[in-house]
């Protein structure tokens, strides 16, 4: 009997000690953030199932850059003509 609660207590303490706190990560350097969020996005969009959505995405703000960029061009090609 007490050798099953000496044996208990000690599974306890194991399991606790082994839910205690981690030791902590060295930090990342701003290189390593970076590749790690690109390689991230890359495998995202090559993803079967969310890869179109993200394409299209990326394909509708390129879209949207270029837009501006000629709304710009427009604006300056306006105040030319104005002046």
């Amino acid at each position: 009997m007490v050798a099953k609660r000496i044996m208990v207590v000690t599974m306890v303490a194991m399991a606790l000690a082994a839910c205690g706190k981690q030791a902590d990560a060295p930090a990342k350097t701003t290189e390593q953030a970076q590749a790690e969020k690109d390689a991230a996005n890359k495998a995202v969009r090559e993803n079967a199932v969310y890869g179109g959505q993200f394409k299209a995405l990326d394909k509708a703000k390129a879209t949207a850059a270029a837009s501006d960029e000629a709304a710009k061009k427009t604006e300056d090609a306006l105040k030319k003509v104005d002046e």
